[in-house]
């Protein structure tokens, strides 16, 4: 066998004299074997190109490339030597760590050079290698890599080996064979009439080849050569003259049919070129690479039009649909992903529209029938697939491949399948089922070897425009001006032991001012000495039976009035107080109150003491409670240093405790420190320790209304007698009841309030630890219960209506309870209710960094394949998505609820690893016959740990709509396993009754004349209602315009209003607000509070306006008509309108930011940078996109501009229609 090698330097042959040597077929050599990987034509370092004389000739960026006849002075030379210097280093070619090369040769170059550098004397001839022959051991597989079916000639094209069939469809037996072809036949096309055939192959690294055959003669008409490498991609214009040509050589290649002439060469490509698709108009074509990219060119120019980036791995096919306005590609990551392409295919212009996970393993051929409305695909996998191609759903898969499907047509009705084996078969496209050859005849050789057999595959199944405009917002108190004179700052020390004299000062500026100081409670006696600049020393005296707490200390001045107050601590036990200093004390006694303070940062503070066995001893620090910047933590430890416990909050209340009962005698340390590793003379904290009684909790939970309940005290220390550590309470018909504990015998952190249950109210049985002893209860019910063992579970019974929905939740951390419930809903004979199945349409993982429980954004692989209000399953939390990344350093925002992303459907958000995988989920009812995809089925279960809504934190909340009628089962259990008496919870199950509430969030405050300010609506949606709430303002005062209606879009909890006061508005008066929303079909309206105290100020320091495309700009934006009507712009689902933010500057300076609010969920300034809007010093307006997804339904909004600094100045309000494309371009014409 003969191997050709191309020596791509040719030249012009030149006469030259025999006598004279020709230098440079050796230079050429050295410039194929050592340069050309960094100096080809596709992407030269520095410009410099160095495959042919030509080239070497034009040199690159930094000159030419050498001096004819002076080699010495040539920078060809002077790299090769490593003469040349840059940035204090040599430089030498070839670079890097790659071998240099020799005197020897770099002397070849010299000789060229100073000989005048001139071409060769005659053609470079191409070089033949011999190689030996290697016959195989077996028999090699000619794979079927082609197919291509012609309606005119009615034959399928089989591209097996090197060999192209034609086989008749009907007998599926080859007629007439094409033979020849350089290498294995890699692409197929048809001319429209069917009269010739184009057959694409080549051999490795040496050429490749298109031969055109008149399917008549069975003749070669045309060759088609130019690429250095096999072809694997061939398409043909629709007018039928231009081919074009992809090969592994990363070019794209258009020629003349007529002449088999080259057109244009297409550089762009990093890969190879394996498939080619002309747009039904011929205008552009699309390439599909190894490069992970599709490209999109324009065929008349050959020019770039667009890259579509998105896909992940290497992409082996792409189509055009029937009308041209979309494109399909597929490829190594699995995906088919369709595009919208617009007329002249603009960068930008060409959205991805939809990218649906479709096989297994990589996908091999994609084709898109010719009627538009079918699309095929096949893969690794062995599988094939039939689609809708208008959403890309599958409707057939066919049985599976015994090879992979390697080639791929449509033959009217049927589907043409070419395999790795070498075999072909042929199914009908609506039923997947095979298409047996007749049986009468043969045919050369098996065209289908398969076996018989059908897969069978399962079906799958405004508000309008109110020209209101009012005005809003509750105004933002001043902080109050800093006192004249004297200021008490604190009391030190900070607390006494009762029943002594004590001594303690008052500290502050200028306190001679202070003619008096006493305690507001009377039995507390204070004798002042005189006064000094920064202190008031006091003798303080408290009687021996004065209840433990905190007593306010008052001074006055000479007029009587109050000066300022500090809190004293006094105590029953004995007190203790230490400087700041890091240090280890003996406490000789017990029990004691310490007060302490970390001074300096990363300081701790340790008091040793002693304790007995079988001993409780409760350690309760102090800290935020007090106003301390400390975030206290406590930790215990025994003589060797043994951590025994530790603590940095009790259950939710900010400062750590610790109740510890010790196993022996000893001697231990409790040790305080602070958790940022910070301090400062505001870092104190009060400590108190010993074996006291303290209450930590009442059970249970909850009592009846309008009824007497005794209540079980809870905690440590307390009395063996069962009736002296109970309570009674008193309860009304609602609200909550405060359940009082004697201070005087018993210890605790704060008094204890309980709610009062408007539904009947249990305690539960000892037996419901069981699904057989499920405690029986009718809806609505309350019940509290105690996990006191293990991994113990609660259960309940209830019955249910079929399509009624109940709202079951628990109550613990709420009350103080450290237990972390989690709910479940079961049969009666235990097994889990399914709730839905949802089905995985899109793979993606999480990058960049992990995420914890409550973060609202998160950075996911194949993100451009997703969209707004998309769900996401991430490992049994499923969330939505709520923004796009809107730069390269942002992700995904999810929905949020108080800063903290929302799970859906009952879901717990959980914390989430790094390269985690992640899936874009489609919710299905359960028993639903899913359509396999090769992505996983997760099952949802009517099961909840911690409120995936955020209104119920850690406490479990779900909405149970009951399948049929009949007894289920709530289960109650502890997530962590964890017991204790403390670990109590109240369980409450009603009838879901979906409602809302709207309230005044953020309020504008203070308003300038002739601007405006923003303000915020929230809402609170209980019991799952989803829909939109509508907020009208009534009352607005003359001269001043509010936004209304506000609308809080379905499924959203905010929006956004502005206040504008005109050059004439009065005082401002409060104004109404009210929501009113359809919630099972009725209309319900709930006053949503006023927009109160808003100040009117003096002018603002830069008046913003919003305006459309094609308003004046110069005209001041409040005396124009939209202070009484707003402008209006009307913008189409899917396109984008433009709009300016015009600025008319005050005492504003610099460069200005601004945000355009309340647009509709899908509409966004489509050109922000990474800085948002922004007007830089001297530019008074700048034009904004403002553009609407595609799924955006018909709306109307009003919206406004806001600045980011400066007060945060807000416009007058726009208009934004949303509306169909027709009535979008009549409606913009209009205006």
């Amino acid at each position: 066998m003969k191997l050709r090698i191309f020596l791509p330097l040719l030249a012009l042959v030149i006469p030259l004299r025999a006598e004279e040597p020709d230098y440079f077929p050796a230079v050429a050599k050295l410039i194929e074997d050592r340069c050309l990987d960094c100096h080809s034509a596709d992407d030269p370092d520095g410009k410099l190109v160095l495959e042919k004389h030509a080239d070497i000739l034009k040199g690159g960026e930094s000159g030419a490339a050498f001096v004819a006849g002076k080699s010495a002075e040539s920078l060809l030379v002077k790299y090769l030597r490593g003469e040349v210097a840059k940035d204090g280093k040599k430089r030498f070619m070839p670079p890097g760590k790659r071998d240099k090369l020799s005197a020897d040769e770099v002397e070849k170059f010299v000789k060229w050079i100073d000989a005048g550098a001139k071409p060769p004397q005659r053609e470079m001839s191409r070089k033949i290698v011999e190689v030996p022959k290697v016959a195989p051991k077996v028999a090699p597989r000619t794979a079927v890599n082609a197919l291509a079916f012609s309606a005119e000639a009615k034959l399928v094209a089989v591209g097996r080996g090197s060999t192209v069939e034609l086989v008749d469809p009907i007998s599926q037996l080859a007629v007439k064979k094409l033979d020849g072809h350089r290498g294995a036949v890699n692409a197929l096309v048809w001319s429209a009439d069917g009269s010739q055939l184009f057959a694409a192959s080549g051999e490795n690294t040496i050429e490749g080849e298109v031969r055109q055959w008149d399917v008549a003669s069975a003749k070669v008409a045309r060759t088609f050569t130019g690429h250095r490498d096999v072809i694997y991609a061939l398409a043909l214009s629709p007018d039928g003259k231009t081919l074009a040509t992809g090969s592994y050589d990363q070019k794209t290649k258009l020629w003349n049919v007529a002449d088999a002439t080259e057109r244009k060469t297409l550089h762009g490509h990093n890969g190879a070129v394996f498939a080619l698709a002309f747009r039904p108009d011929g205008k552009l074509i699309a390439s599909a690479s190894a490069d992970r990219t599709v490209k999109l060119w324009d065929v008349a120019s050959g020019e770039r039009r667009d890259t579509l980036s998105q896909p992940g791995k290497e992409q082996f096919a792409v189509a055009w649909s029937a009308d041209g306005k979309r494109l399909a590609a597929a490829g190594a990551d699995n995906r088919i992903r369709v595009w919208s392409v617009s007329p002249d295919a603009k960068e930008t212009t060409n959205p991805l529209v939809l990218a649906r996970f479709a096989h297994e393993q990589a996908i091999l051929r994609l084709v898109w029938s010719a009627d538009g409305a079918t699309m095929l695909s096949s893969a690794q996998d062995g599988t094939v697939r039939v689609w809708d191609a208008a959403e890309v759903k599958e409707r057939v898969l066919l049985e599976k491949q015994p090879d992979w499907p390697t080639a791929l047509a449509f033959s009217g009705g049927a589907v043409v399948t070419g395999r790795a084996d070498g075999t072909v078969a042929f199914y009908d496209a609506k039923t997947g089922k095979v298409i047996a050859a007749p049986k009468s005849g043969r045919s050369e050789r098996p065209t289908s070897n398969v076996q018989r057999r059908t897969s069978k595959v399962d079906q799958p199944s405004s508000v309008r425009r109110r020209r209101i405009f009012c005005q809003a917002e509750k105004a933002v108190a001043k902080p109050a001006e800093p006192p004249k004179g004297a200021v008490v700052s604190g009391i030190s020390p900070r607390g006494i032991e009762r029943g002594k004299m004590s001594e303690v000062k008052l500290a502050g500026a200028n306190l001679p001012e202070i003619v008096s100081v006493k305690c507001e409670d009377a039995r507390v006696r204070v004798f002042a000495a005189g006064p000094e600049k920064d202190a008031v020393p006091l003798v303080i005296s408290t009687p021996a039976n004065l209840p433990r707490g905190g007593y306010a200390i008052v001074a006055s001045g000479p007029d009587g009035k109050e000066i300022g107050r500090a809190t004293l601590r006094i105590e029953d036990i004995a007190v203790l107080t230490f400087p700041g200093d890091a240090m280890m004390t003996k406490l000789n006694t017990l029990p004691a109150n310490v007060w302490g303070t970390l001074a300096k940062a990363g300081e701790s503070d340790r008091y040793e003491f002693a304790a007995k066995a079988g001993v409780t001893m409760v350690f309760d620090c102090q800290a935020k409670s007090l106003g301390s910047k400390a975030a206290a933590v406590l930790s215990l430890t025994d003589s060797a240093g043994r951590v025994l416990a530790t603590n940095s909050s009790f259950d939710s209340g900010g400062d750590p405790f610790i109740a510890h009962k010790f196993a022996a005698d000893g001697r231990f340390t409790v040790v305080v420190s602070d958790a940022l590793m910070t301090g400062s003379a505001e870092h104190f904290y009060n400590l108190t320790l010993g074996a006291l009684p303290f209450v930590a909790a009442v059970f249970p939970l909850s009592v009846p209304a309008n009824a007497e309940t005794k209540l079980e005290l809870v905690g440590y220390n307390l009395p063996s007698d069962p009736a002296a550590r109970t309570v009674s309470v008193k309860s009304g018909a609602s609200g909550m009841v405060p359940v009082k504990i004697d201070a005087q015998k018993f210890r605790s952190r704060a008094q204890a309030s309980l709610p009062v249950s408007e539904v009947p109210n249990f305690v539960a049985s000892e037996e419901c630890g069981t699904v057989a002893g499920a405690q029986k209860l009718a809806v609505p019910f309350s019940v509290s219960g105690r996990f006191l063992s293990a991994r113990e579970a609660d259960h309940f019974r209830f019955t249910a209506k079929k399509g009624v929905t109940y709202a079951i939740e628990t109550e613990a951390a709420r009350r103080g309870s450290p237990a972390d419930t989690k709910i479940a809903v079961l049969w009666p004979d235990g097994r889990p209710v399914e709730r839905l199945l949802m089905q995985a349409v899109r793979d993606s993982a999480i990058t960049f960094r992990p995420i914890d429980s409550a973060a609202a954004e998160a950075r996911v692989e194949n993100w451009r394949e997703m969209e707004l209000n998309e769900l996401m399953w991430m490992q049994g939390e499923v969330t939505k998505i709520f923004r796009m990344p809107e730069g390269p350093d942002s992700g995904f925002v999810f929905y949020t609820n108080g800063g903290k992303r929302i799970a859906y459907f009952d879901t717990s958000a959980t914390a989430h690893a790094l390269d985690e995988p992640c899936y874009i989920v489609e919710p299905h009812a359960p028993g639903t016959k899913l359509v396999a995809n090769g992505l996983p089925v997760f099952t949802l279960h009517y099961e909840n740990d911690d409120d995936g809504t955020r209104v119920a934190d850690t406490d479990s909340r779900l909405l149970f709509t009951a399948p049929e009628d009949g007894d289920f089962i709530v289960r109650v259990r502890e997530s962590r396993g964890a017991a204790g008496e403390r670990f109590a919870y109240r369980l409450i199950a009603r009838e879901a009754r979906p409602d809302f509430s709207v309230k005044l969030a953020e309020p504008a405050g203070v308003v300038n004349v002739g601007s405006g300010a923003d303000f915020t609506l929230t809402a609170d949606r209980k019991d799952g209602f989803d829909g939109d709430i509508v907020c009208e303002i009534a009352g607005v005062p003359e001269g001043w315009r509010v936004t209304s209606p506000i609308v809080i879009q379905a499924g959203h909890l905010v929006a956004k209003g502005s206040i504008s006061a005109l050059p004439n508005a009065a005082k401002w008066s409060a104004a109404k607000i009210s929501a009113n929303a359809e919630v099972g079909g009725k209309k319900i309206t709930h006053a949503a509070g006023e927009i109160a105290g808003v100040k009117l100020e003096g002018e603002a320091p830069m008046i913003v306006s919003l305006q459309p495309a094609g308003a004046s700009n110069d005209a001041p934006p409040f005396s124009r008509s939209d202070a009484e009507k707003p402008a209006e712009i009307t913008i189409a689902p899917g396109e984008a309108v433009s709009a300016w933010v015009v600025l008319k500057r005050g005492s504003a300076k610099g460069a200005l930011q601004f945000d355009v609010e309340n647009l509709p969920h899908g509409v966004v300034v489509d050109n922000l940078g990474l800085n948002g809007i922004t007007l830089l010093e001297g530019q008074d307006a700048g034009e904004i996109f403002i553009k609407a997804a595609p799924w955006v339904p018909e709306t109307d909004r009003l919206v406004f501009a806001v600045s980011r600094e400066s007060g945060k100045q807000a416009s007058l309000p726009v208009l934004v229609h949303v509306r169909r494309k027709g009535l979008a371009e009549s409606a913009n014409a209009r205006e």
